[in-house]
C-alpha cells in the first residue's frame, strides 16, 4: 500500500478519535452497573454526574489515542491504523469481562494476565461476553458508518483534518481539566473517576510489586500463626471463634436477649483521633478530658494496649467490622485492595433477614466512598451529612458530634421499635475531634468555656466528643437500651499533634505510638451482666488490634466469618499485630518500626527476632494477597 500523504494520517486520526470516544462512551455504560450498582435507586443525578465526569476523561484518553493512531496511519497506511483501532476494541471488550469478574477497573498487579498463555488460552471466551460483543458491535459499526458517510476521504480533503485536529485539542484538554475538578468535588467513586487507562497509569506510578512468599516462607508462616492451611486466605483469616469465659459469657448474654425477644444492641462508637494520650484513664494523675469515658472504662472490659491497623479512618471502619488490615494503601473503601472480603453486614444478611445493620456517620457519607461501601454490603439503615437540616450545629467535616449522638439514638430507637428486626449491630462514626477541631455550636457552655485556656484545640473537641458520647449513654440507661447493649467504643486512630499526656517514654517509636495506639472498650448493661462475677474494670494488657473488634463482634452474633483479628481471651496469640503508618510498619508486639521497604524485604536476617520475623512474612503475606486477589 502506497505511503498516506501527509494529510491522510490526521484524517485517520479524527476519524478514529470519534470511534475512540463511542467504544469508551459504550464500555462506561455496560460497566457503570456494576461499578456502581446501588446508584440505580438514587435518582438521575447519581448516575448523570458520576458518568459525566468519567465520560470527560475518556475524551481526553481518547484524543492522545488518536495521536497515536495517526502515528500508525504515517507508518503503515490507513489500513494499519484500522487493525490498530481494531485492537483496542478487542481490548475494550476484554477489559469489559474482566469489571464484570472484579468490579473494579484493570490495576497493574493484573498486567502479567496479557503475558500469561495459560491465562489467555484459559480465558479468551470471556472476552465474548454478551457485553463485550457489543463493544465489538459498536466498533464495527462506526467503521462502516465512517465509510458509508465518506468521512475519511472527506477530511483528508485540503487542510481540513489540520483544522479539525487542532481543535479537538484545546477542547479535550478543557474537558480533561474539568475532569480533575469534578472528580473529587462530586465525590466520585473511584472506578469512575477516570478512563481505565488513565487510571491504570496513575496507580502504576506508585506501585510496587509484592515480593511473593516462597514456599518454604509459606509453610514457615502457615507454622508460626497456628494454621494447617496453605492457602492464602486462610494464612491472613481464620473463624471467630473463642474459649474464652468472658467472650463466651458475652454471646450467651447476647443470645438469651434475642430470644426473649428484647432485641439486643452490638455497636461501634468509632471516635475520630481520641487517642489515649488525651484519656483520662490512661493518665490519671493529670486533670481528665475524658470524663464519660473514664466512667465506662471503669464498669466495663479495657484493653489498654489497642493499635490501629492504619492511619485513616476508612481503614478503622475496614477494621471494627470487616476483620480486614485497612491502611491507607490496602483499602477496600477507596478500590486500593481487591481483596474480596466479607463484613459483618454480610453475614448478619446471609445468616438472618431479621438481624438489622445500620451505619450512622455526621460527615458527608460519599466521601471515600464511605456510603457506597457500606450499601454494597448490605447495611439497611445509613444516617450521613444529607439527612440533617442546614442549620444543624456543624464543624468543619460535617454535623456536630452532639447532635449526631443524638439524631443517631434517635434513629436507633426507632429501629428497635419497629419491630422489623430481632437483633440490630452497626457503627456510630464520629468526626469533631479533627483537623482543624473547630467547636460546634451545639457544644455546652462548660465546655466552650474549657477552650479557652487549652494548650491545643484537639483537648477542647476531644472533651466535646467525651460529651457528645456520654449524652448517648445516658439516653440508653434511661430508655432502658442499656440493659440490652454491647457498645465497643474505639479510635479510629491517632495523630502526631502535641499529647496531653506524655505516655511513651522511647523516643524512636514515640510518633508511631501517637499515631497507631488507640482505645478500645467494650461497656454495657450486657458486659456488666457478662463480667458480674469478676472485679471491674476488667483490664487486658495484651496487645491487640483493631481487627480483633470484628472478631470479637462475630463471635457474639456467632457468625462463622474469616477475619484478620482474633477474639481478645486468655489463650496466645496466633495472629501478629501491624499497624501501617504512612513509610512505616510499626510491630507493638516487638517495640519495632521499620520502614514498609524493610517491612517487605525478602529473606531473614541474623540475630531477627522470630516476632519480627513472623510479623514481617504475615505483612509480606498481606500485601501479596491484596495486590493479586
Amino acid at each position: 500500500m502506497a505511503k498516506a500523504t501527509p494529510n491522510k494520517p490526521l484524517a485517520v486520526a479524527v476519524a478514529g478519535f470519534l470511534v475512540l470516544v463511542v467504544l469508551a462512551w459504550t464500555h462506561r455504560a455496560l460497566t457503570f452497573p456494576i461499578l456502581l450498582p446501588e446508584a440505580a435507586g438514587d435518582g438521575a443525578e447519581a448516575v448523570l454526574l458520576p458518568f459525566l465526569v468519567g465520560a470527560m476523561s475518556d475524551v481526553w484518553v481518547a484524543y492522545l489515542l488518536s495521536i497515536v493512531t495517526a502515528v500508525v496511519a504515517w507508518a503503515s497506511g490507513r489500513t494499519g491504523a484500522y487493525v490498530w483501532l481494531g485492537l483496542l476494541a478487542a481490548l475494550s471488550a476484554a477489559h469489559q469481562a474482566y469489571v464484570e469478574f472484579f468490579h473494579f477497573t484493570i490495576v497493574p498487579a493484573h498486567l502479567a494476565y496479557l503475558v500469561d498463555p495459560d491465562f489467555l488460552s484459559a480465558n479468551f471466551s470471556s472476552a465474548l461476553s454478551v457485553p463485550g460483543l457489543v463493544i465489538i458491535a459498536a466498533f464495527a459499526a462506526m467503521i462502516a458508518l465512517q465509510h458509508r458517510l465518506g468521512l475519511t476521504a472527506s477530511l483528508a480533503k485540503g487542510r481540513r483534518a489540520a483544522w479539525a485536529f487542532g481543535l479537538l485539542f484545546p477542547v479535550c484538554l478543557l474537558l480533561h481539566h474539568e475532569n480533575i475538578m469534578l472528580r473529587d468535588r462530586w465525590f466520585i467513586p473511584e472506578p469512575l473517576k477516570m478512563q481505565a487507562l488513565e487510571n491504570l497509569l496513575m496507580r502504576w506510578k506508585n506501585y510496587t510489586p509484592p515480593a511473593r512468599l516462597s514456599a518454604d516462607e509459606i509453610a514457615e508462616l502457615a507454622a508460626a500463626v497456628g494454621s494447617e492451611d496453605l492457602r492464602p486466605y486462610a494464612l491472613l483469616s481464620r473463624p471467630a471463634i473463642s474459649d474464652d469465659p468472658t467472650a463466651v459469657a458475652l454471646r450467651d448474654a447476647f443470645a438469651a436477649r434475642r430470644a426473649a425477644g428484647k432485641r439486643p444492641v452490638i455497636a461501634v462508637a468509632l471516635m475520630e483521633s481520641m487517642r489515649p494520650s488525651e484519656t483520662g484513664y490512661f493518665a490519671p494523675a493529670l486533670a481528665s478530658l475524658t470524663p464519660r469515658l473514664d466512667a465506662l472504662a471503669a464498669r466495663g472490659l479495657v484493653f489498654k494496649r489497642a493499635y490501629s491497623t492504619g492511619s485513616v479512618t476508612r481503614g478503622g471502619q475496614e477494621a471494627v467490622l470487616c476483620g480486614y488490615l485497612g491502611s491507607r494503601d490496602a483499602s477496600l473503601m477507596r478500590g486500593s485492595s481487591f481483596a474480596r472480603i466479607r463484613c459483618i453486614p454480610d453475614e448478619l444478611a446471609a445468616k438472618s433477614p431479621r438481624d438489622g445493620f445500620f451505619w450512622y456517620h455526621g460527615g458527608e457519607g460519599r466521601y471515600d466512598g464511605q456510603l457506597r461501601f457500606w450499601h454494597a454490603h448490605k447495611a439497611q439503615e445509613t444516617l450521613t451529612l444529607k439527612d440533617f437540616d442546614e442549620a444543624a450545629a456543624r464543624s468543619t467535616w460535617g454535623i456536630g458530634d452532639v447532635t449526631f449522638f443524638r439524631r443517631a439514638y434517635d434513629r436507633l430507637a426507632a429501629m428497635r421499635r419497629s419491630g422489623a428486626y430481632d437483633a440490630l449491630a452497626g457503627m456510630l462514626l464520629s468526626m469533631t475531634n479533627h483537623i482543624p477541631w473547630l467547636l460546634p455550636a451545639d457544644a455546652p457552655p462548660e465546655v466552650a468555656a474549657q477552650g479557652r485556656a487549652a494548650k491545643h484545640p484537639s483537648y477542647v473537641t476531644t472533651r466535646y466528643a467525651d460529651y457528645a458520647l456520654g449524652e448517648f449513654v445516658d439516653r440508653a440507661k434511661k430508655d432502658g437500651l442499656w440493659d440490652d447493649l454491647i457498645l465497643l467504643v474505639l479510635s479510629d486512630h491517632g495523630n502526631d499533634v502535641p499529647p496531653y499526656a506524655e505516655l511513651y517514654r522511647d523516643a524512636a517509636t514515640r510518633d508511631v505510638q501517637l499515631q497507631s495506639h488507640v482505645n478500645f472498650l467494650v461497656v454495657g448493661g450486657l458486659v456488666e451482666d457478662a463480667l458480674r462475677s469478676q472485679p471491674l474494670p476488667a483490664i487486658d494488657e495484651t496487645v491487640r488490634s483493631q481487627a480483633d473488634a470484628a472478631a470479637l463482634m462475630a463471635f457474639v452474633y456467632g457468625l462463622a466469618m474469616p477475619v484478620m483479628g482474633e477474639v481478645p481471651g486468655r489463650a496466645p496469640r496466633h495472629l501478629p499485630v501491624l499497624s501501617e503508618l504512612e513509610e512505616r510498619v510499626w510491630l507493638p508486639e516487638a517495640g519495632l518500626a521499620l520502614a514498609r521497604a524493610d517491612a517487605s524485604a525478602v529473606g531473614a536476617r541474623p540475630g531477627e527476632p522470630g516476632a519480627v520475623r513472623k510479623a514481617r512474612l504475615y505483612y509480606r503475606f498481606f500485601r501479596e494477597f491484596t495486590a493479586r486477589r
